[in-house]
């Protein structure tokens, strides 16, 4: 699983391609709309400005993706660092599961 951040330059957007594995990108705004989408290799999303974003490997090998941004956009990690996604992903009868953060209040 990656960290998950914001962009610093909060209107720079993003795509991702999965090249290899099972996975999923979570997403989420600081006004609390959450977003996922399931990866295997082909899958391209795009993840819009302000938003912050997550991968997951939820598959038995590895999980590989390419992640595309401008070179200027930096990474804010401090605030998922501080307040957590509103989603957890978790693995129930052998498959991914989200569920609310246990501090979400939802």
């Amino acid at each position: 699983m990656t960290k998950g951040h914001y962009h610093a330059v909060e209107g720079t957007a993003e795509i991702y391609l999965g090249l290899q594995g099972q996975g999923m990108l979570l997403m989420q705004t600081r006004e609390g709309q959450v977003a996922h989408i399931d990866f295997r290799p082909g899958v391209m999303a795009y993840i819009p400005p302000y938003w912050a974003h997550r991968m997951i490997n939820t598959g038995a090998e590895r999980f590989i993706f390419l992640g595309v941004y401008p070179g200027n956009a930096g990474h804010n990690y401090g605030t998922i660092e501080q307040t957590g996604f509103a989603r957890l992903v978790v693995e129930r009868d052998g498959a991914p599961a989200i569920i609310p953060h246990p501090s979400s209040g939802s």
